[in-house]
């Protein structure tokens, strides 16, 4: 239970955002675009990690995996995320960096733009129809017109 609890304090102070996270958030919110966090990661973690970086503000419903029965590729957790924001799936593009995100899109039947940033290379992509990949967050945000 203490490791536990020291684990997620230092995971709530010392996580380091990927380049562009910061600026790609502050841009959908100034163009006036609803943005959700889905993750496998706990959610009451992801919305500390954002308050600590000064980006809790920016972002609507934030879902982890105690927030979902059914983990992804299922797309309980993106379904439950469209419905907070009050958009439907083809209203609705899904980011993300592994093929489990790819997986939930396709699953929910939202378009989905893949983000090279962690470890899954492009190619294990392309059975999903990404809308776009993008090398990092920096260019995704490009790509947006942000």
């Amino acid at each position: 239970a203490l490791f536990l609890e020291v684990a997620q304090e230092r995971q709530r102070t010392a996580t380091v955002l990927f380049p562009g996270a910061a600026e790609l958030l502050r841009g959908l919110k100034e163009q006036g675009v609803p943005a959700a966090i889905v993750s496998t990661k706990r959610g009451d973690t992801i919305q500390a990690i954002l308050a600590h970086h000064g980006l809790r503000d920016v972002v609507g419903p934030v879902l982890g995996s105690a927030d979902v029965k059914r983990h992804k590729p299922d797309p309980e957790g993106l379904r439950i995320a469209m419905e907070r924001l009050g958009t439907a799936p083809e209203e609705t593009l899904f980011c993300g960096d592994t093929v489990l995100d790819a997986g939930a899109a396709r699953n929910a039947g939202c378009p989905f733009a893949a983000v090279l940033n962690g470890p899954t290379p492009a190619g294990a992509f392309s059975g999903f129809q990404p809308v776009h990949i993008s090398p990092d967050l920096l260019a995704l945000a490009r790509w947006l017109g942000l």
